[in-house]
C-alpha cells in the first residue's frame, strides 16, 4: 500500500525522459602564431619558422598551415616553413590556417664584397688621435650600413684603436690598423712620431737694408708642418752673435702658436743670423735660427713683379667703378720664391677709392693676387709693399675710361607728347669724351619698343658717314644694330651721329610709351671691348 501511494504521488507509471545538453560548436582558428616573428639573414642562409594555429581564447588548435612569401625575389618559403634568403631586401612570410593567419618579417642582407679604409694612412704625434672610417660595399657597389666592423692594430705599443676606428698614437714607430667585416678586410699604415716642440721662422728676409722692417713670423710646432696652437708664451728675437744690432719690439706674446714682429729692423750693415727663443711656458720648446741675412745700405732689394692687370667694368652700381685683378710675384735675387709674405697695396696717386677687396694678401709659393673694386675718375698709381722687397709703384688705368665712350639718345625737347598717328625722330649718338683711351671702331646696340603700339623705322646710313650699318630684327619689337668702321667712329671730345629712327604711334595706343637703347659693346680697332653693357631709356606720352 505505501509503495503504491508513493508511486502515485510521484507520477509513477509515466514514460517522460530528460534531453541531453546540445553539443558546443567546434573552435575556429583566430590566428597563427609565427615563431620567430622576425629574422635577419645573409643571402643564401635559411631559417625554419613554426606556425601554431590558435583559437580566440589562445588555445592551440590542430590545423594545417600553409606558407607564402610577399617577395620571392628576396626570400622563399617551402611547405614546412623553411625560409631561404635569395636577395637583399625585406619580405613578409605569411602562415595561414583556415580564417586565421600570422606573419614574420625577414630582412635579407647582401654580403660585404669590399671594405675600404679612409684615409688610407695617418701621421700622428704621440698622444694625438684621429678617426678612420671603413666603407662597406656589396657586389653591385652599393654602400652597406649597419654591419659589424672589427678594428685591430698589429702594434699595440705604437697605436691603439677603438671599436669605432679612432686611432691613438702611443709610441714612436709604425703600425698597421686592420678593419674586418664578414671576412673582408683592409689595412691602413699609421706612422707615430714623438713630439719635437720647437720654433720655426715662417718668414724672414734673405737680405734687407738697415732700418727696413723685417716682418718676421715665428711659429711653434711639433712636427714642422703643424702649428702648436696651445702655445701662448713669449717669443724673443736676438742676434745670434749676441750683438746689439736690432731695434724695435723684440719680444711679443704668441697667439695660437704664432708670433709676429712687424717693426723689428737691423741698425747696421752686415750679415746676421737671428735666434728665436720661447719663454713664459712650461713647454720645452727648442729655439730657431734664421739663415744668414745680408744687410746693406747700398744693396738692391729684390723687386715686386706685377703681372697683367685685368680690368672689368661693373655693369651695375656706381658709375666709374671697375673690378681689378692684380697679380704679384715675390722672388729673391736668385729667383727663389719668397716664403709666405704679406703684400699690401694702397692707392698712392690720383682720385680713386677702393670700394671692396682685401688690400693685404699673403703669398703662396711666392705669388698672390689682389681682387679689388675701385672707383675713380682718372688714372692712378698703386703702391705695393712687402717686407724685404723694394716698394713697387704700379700705374692703374682709370675705372672711368670704361665709361668714357657710350651710346646715347638724341631727340627734340618738343617730342614729349605725341598724338595717335604722329611721329617723332630720335638718333643714336656715340659720345666720346676726353677720358677715352682708344677710339671706337665698332658699336653693337639694340633698340626695343612695344610693337602693338609703336612702329619703328630707321635710316640705313647717316649722310656723310663713312661706316656701314647692319640691322637685324632679333624679336618682335627688338632691333639689333651693328655699326663698323675701318676709321675711328669718333675722335676724342667729338660725338658722332650714327643712326636716325622714326617712331610712329599706332592707332589705339595710349599712355606713356618707352623706348630702350641697350649698348651691347663698343670695340676698338683690334676688337677689344671698350665699354660695358649700358642702357638708356626715353619716354613720351601719347595724346
Amino acid at each position: 500500500m505505501l509503495i503504491a501511494a508513493y508511486s502515485a504521488a510521484c507520477g509513477g507509471g509515466g514514460q517522460d525522459t530528460v534531453a541531453p545538453p546540445p553539443t558546443p560548436p567546434a573552435p575556429t582558428v583566430a590566428q597563427v602564431v609565427v615563431t620567430p616573428s622576425s629574422a635577419t639573414l645573409m643571402v643564401g642562409a635559411a631559417v625554419t619558422l613554426t606556425g601554431q594555429p590558435v583559437a580566440s581564447s589562445g588555445a592551440p588548435l590542430p590545423a594545417t598551415v600553409t606558407w607564402s612569401s610577399s617577395a620571392p625575389a628576396v626570400a622563399t618559403v617551402d611547405a614546412t616553413g623553411r625560409v631561404t634568403a635569395v636577395g637583399s631586401g625585406s619580405a613578409t612570410i605569411t602562415a595561414s590556417a583556415g580564417a586565421g593567419s600570422g606573419t614574420a618579417i625577414i630582412t635579407v642582407l647582401a654580403p660585404v664584397a669590399s671594405l675600404t679604409i679612409s684615409p688610407d694612412s695617418l701621421l700622428l704625434v704621440a698622444g694625438d688621435a684621429a678617426p678612420l672610417t671603413a666603407t662597406l660595399r656589396d657586389a653591385t657597389g652599393a654602400t652597406l650600413s649597419g654591419r659589424a666592423i672589427q678594428w685591430t692594430t698589429d702594434a699595440p705599443t705604437v697605436t691603439s684603436v677603438s671599436a669605432t676606428g679612432v686611432v691613438t698614437g702611443i709610441g714612436n714607430g709604425r703600425a698597421l690598423i686592420i678593419a674586418t667585416s664578414e671576412a673582408r678586410a683592409d689595412t691602413a699604415p699609421v706612422h707615430v712620431i714623438m713630439p719635437n716642440l720647437r720654433l720655426v721662422f715662417d718668414r724672414a728676409p734673405g737680405h734687407t737694408r738697415p732700418g727696413f722692417g723685417l716682418g718676421l713670423i715665428v711659429r711653434a710646432t711639433r712636427t714642422g708642418t703643424d702649428t702648436l696652437k696651445t702655445f701662448t708664451g713669449t717669443v724673443t728675437i736676438q742676434d745670434s752673435s749676441g750683438g746689439n744690432t736690432i731695434f724695435g719690439t723684440a719680444s711679443t706674446t704668441a697667439r695660437d702658436g704664432i708670433a709676429v714682429f712687424d717693426d723689428l729692423a737691423f741698425s747696421a750693415s752686415g750679415t746676421y743670423r737671428l735666434r728665436a727663443t720661447a719663454s713664459g711656458t712650461t713647454m720645452q720648446i727648442a729655439e730657431a735660427l734664421t739663415s744668414p741675412i745680408a744687410v746693406s745700405a747700398t744693396s738692391t732689394l729684390p723687386t715686386i713683379t706685377v703681372g697683367t692687370i685685368e680690368r672689368t667694368a661693373l655693369t651695375t652700381g656706381v658709375l666709374g667703378t671697375s673690378r681689378y685683378r692684380i697679380p704679384v710675384t715675390l722672388r729673391d735675387s736668385t729667383g727663389v720664391a719668397a716664403p709666405p709674405t704679406a703684400v699690401t697695396v694702397r692707392l698712392d696717386r690720383g682720385q680713386g677709392t677702393v670700394r671692396s677687396g682685401a688690400t693685404t694678401v699673403t703669398t703662396v709659393n711666392g705669388t698672390a693676387t689682389f681682387e679689388l673694386v675701385i672707383q675713380g675718375a682718372a688714372g692712378m698709381d698703386a703702391l705695393i709693399t712687402a717686407a724685404g722687397f723694394q716698394p713697387r709703384v704700379q700705374a692703374i688705368a682709370s675705372p672711368l675710361e670704361f665709361w668714357a665712350s657710350y651710346l646715347n639718345h638724341q631727340r627734340s625737347a618738343g617730342d614729349s607728347v605725341i598724338a595717335v598717328g604722329g611721329s617723332l625722330t630720335t638718333s643714336a649718338t656715340l659720345v666720346h669724351s676726353g677720358l677715352a683711351e682708344s677710339p671706337v671702331h665698332a658699336v653693337t646696340y639694340e633698340l626695343s619698343w612695344t610693337p602693338a603700339e609703336l612702329t619703328v623705322s630707321g635710316d640705313s646710313t647717316t649722310t656723310g658717314a663713312s661706316y656701314t650699318i647692319n640691322r637685324t630684327r632679333v624679336a618682335e619689337g627688338v632691333l639689333r644694330v651693328t655699326v663698323a668702321s675701318a676709321e675711328a667712329l669718333a675722335t676724342v671730345g667729338r660725338n658722332q651721329l650714327l643712326h636716325r629712327f622714326t617712331i610712329t604711334v599706332r592707332p589705339g595706343a595710349s599712355g606713356t610709351q618707352q623706348l630702350r637703347m641697350v649698348t651691347l659693346d663698343l670695340r676698338d680697332a683690334n676688337g677689344n671691348v671698350l665699354a660695358p653693357r649700358r642702357s638708356v631709356d626715353f619716354t613720351f606720352r601719347v595724346q
